[in-house]
């Protein structure tokens, strides 16, 4: 098995957020930023799973000192998905409609 390489490190190797891990951005045109992000509002569900594309080929080219990036974009799209979810739920309730559990199965 080929040895991974390691991400550059040291001084200039680009800024951390408070967590030690750089944050990720897609670019419009296609390209990763690695640093902090633009305010330009909250991060999509659909930028999170780019970003978890892009880890997952950072994890194959660097191993495991990646992994806290691939991680963290996991975490932040079951957290997306959990308040997607309970958002429909509350607005179930306001309709009037009794709402669907997370364990329940999906209609058909």
């Amino acid at each position: 098995m080929a040895s991974k390489k390691e991400p550059p490190s040291g001084k200039g190797s680009g800024r951390r957020s408070s967590g030690g891990v750089p944050t990720i951005r897609v670019t419009k045109f296609g390209g990763v930023q690695i640093g902090p992000r633009e305010p330009s509002g909250p991060v999509t569900i659909e930028e999170w799973r780019r970003m978890l594309v892009i880890c997952a080929r950072l994890v194959d080219e660097f191993g495991e000192s990646a992994l806290p990036l691939f991680e963290r974009c996991e975490r932040e799209i079951a957290e997306a998905e959990s308040k997607s979810s309970a958002m429909a739920r509350a607005k179930a309730v306001l309709e009037g409609r009794e709402p669907r559990k997370p364990t329940d199965p999906e209609p058909a």
